[in-house]
């Protein structure tokens, strides 16, 4: 898969980057939710939390029709034809906001955001580790199998892990509901959006020509 991955790289050199899980890149790769390699997320790098994985073809032509089909230009006051209906009457609130008010409204925001989402992902890191454990504590227990002249101790194990099992199946859906509630709180109070137009702001103020959000 690398050839055809630094191929399209080539193609798409402000769209397709690489980071390395175990190196400098394993912070970013927890917080956005890697849990194997390689992995290939999309999605707009500003709301991290709004990533999602890739589930199609590795070779070159696969890749290179994803991206032609999803690499559009994201919703901005430069490209307000990207922009969903929803997504036109925030970015046209906060263009009308003062320029302190609207960074302070971001800060405060991006800040519980931020603070929720750590601790997700605290959250999910030790529901792995209790995973983990119990995946090592069952071993090759098998309640199809007692061994004989064990049926009741072996039933009684069978049952302990089962409860164990559903305990953190509750926890893990009790994660994946929180992480949907940060993307969905994050899409509704528009805090990317709220990016954008600040750092357009500051493009124009600059006199640079904003290409890339």
């Amino acid at each position: 898969m690398k050839p055809d991955w630094d191929k399209l790289a080539e193609e798409f050199p402000k769209a397709v980057f690489d980071v390395d899980c175990t190196a400098d890149g394993k912070d970013l790769c927890e917080e956005v939710g890697v849990q194997g390699y390689p992995t290939i997320k999309h999605g707009d790098s500003s709301d991290k939390s709004a990533l999602q994985a890739y589930e199609g073809g590795r070779d070159f032509s696969s890749l290179k029709k994803f991206a032609e089909e999803n690499l559009a230009p994201n919703c901005g006051p430069d490209s307000m034809d990207a922009c969903s209906g929803t997504e036109k009457e925030l970015l046209e609130k906060f263009m009308k906001m003062e320029a302190k008010e609207l960074e302070s409204t971001h800060k405060a925001l991006k800040k519980q955001l931020d603070g929720r989402q750590q601790k997700l992902m605290k959250r999910q890191r030790k529901l792995n580790d209790q995973l983990n454990e119990y995946e090592e504590d069952k071993g090759g227990h098998d309640d199809s199998k007692p061994p004989k002249g064990k049926e009741k101790q072996h039933a009684e194990k069978g049952a302990k892990f089962k409860k164990r099992k559903e305990k953190l199946d509750k926890e893990q859906e009790a994660v994946d509901q929180e992480k949907k509630a940060i993307k969905d709180e994050a899409e509704t109070s528009g805090v990317r959006l709220m990016k954008v137009v600040i750092a357009s702001r500051k493009s124009n103020k600059s006199g640079k020509t904003k290409t890339d959000l």
